[in-house]
């Protein structure tokens, strides 16, 4: 009799731990597929947004099956499946609570498209600005390739670094997507020349000079604009004109495709010294003078 008994309970013990198995691997292959096939789809597919929808898609679908499956494992008992399955998910909440708003938080970045690879955005961190472009976006995290940041002109630099950062983030910090809706940014340069400058004159001859060369730029539009913008020509180079206490102002307003500010910067940079010099203006700059008493 106790043979039997015993014999029973490792019968018993057997068929829990293969079914255990069982059902282990199949929720792991579940989530191991959806992680290959969402590589996968990562190459072949070129539109973020609809990859990101798929995405989601994939991952309530592989959700679905491992509860399912466990569903599928407890069906002699759902009562105790359900009541052991609420309080393990309110322990799982509480514990997990960053890794579950993260996941929730990347959810709703793919549905609302709050930025999406090779966005170029500027987020807020408990130590700082953060900005660059987006390379990757995982369940949990997403990753940015480092720019310089702040007002310089080479703000647009990479430094090289790749920075991470939790996907709940977005709720928690400000969050600004400078090419969500198009890659051109506009940037801004100050040339001052001397009162003494014919004003009138420098500021003709640099309009026209700026917006000839914004024409021979736009014939490279893969390289300083972006391609598929119908409008190019809303790019067109703005000067404003302002006094300050060293002479006339020139404000420059000029747009760039994102990533390639130094480039056409220089670009317009040339022009303007060029002509500047054929039209003998003036540029204003600080001087000191130092005089000498004869006596």
């Amino acid at each position: 009799m106790i043979q039997n008994i015993s014999s029973e309970k490792i019968n018993l013990i057997i068929d829990i731990s293969l079914r255990a198995g069982l059902y282990t691997f199949l929720i792991f292959s579940y989530w191991f597929g959806f992680n290959k096939l969402s590589h996968f789809l990562k190459k072949k597919v070129k539109n973020a947004g609809l990859l990101g929808t798929i995405n989601v898609a994939l991952v309530i679908f592989a959700a679905g099956l491992s509860i399912s499956t466990l569903v599928l494992a407890f069906i002699d008992n759902l009562a105790v499946f359900f009541g052991s399955l609420s309080l393990l998910s309110a322990a799982f909440v509480f514990a997990l609570q960053d890794f579950v708003s993260c996941f929730f938080a990347w959810i709703y970045i793919e549905l609302t498209k709050q930025y999406r690879l090779n966005d170029l955005i500027q987020i807020q961190t408990q130590n700082g600005n953060v900005s660059g472009w987006i390379s990757e976006i995982g369940l949990f995290r997403s990753q940015i390739r480092e720019r310089v940041g702040g007002d310089g002109i080479d703000r647009e630099r990479p430094t090289g670094r790749t920075v991470t950062f939790p996907n709940n983030y977005i709720f928690k910090y400000a969050l600004a997507n400078q090419t969500k809706n198009h890659l051109i940014l506009w940037h801004n340069l100050d040339i001052v020349i001397t009162f003494e400058s014919d004003y009138v004159l420098a500021q003709k001859v640099l309009k026209k000079a700026l917006e000839d060369k914004f024409e021979d730029l736009i014939l490279h539009p893969d390289k300083y604009f972006q391609n598929g913008i119908g409008e190019l020509h809303n790019f067109m180079p703005k000067i404003y004109t302002s006094i300050n206490e060293n002479g006339v102002c020139f404000s420059i307003w000029f747009g760039a495709r994102a990533g390639y500010l130094r480039e056409i910067l220089q670009e317009y940079s040339l022009e303007i010294l060029k002509t500047i010099r054929e039209n003998n203006i003036t540029l204003a700059y600080k001087t000191s003078r130092i005089i000498k008493d004869e006596k």
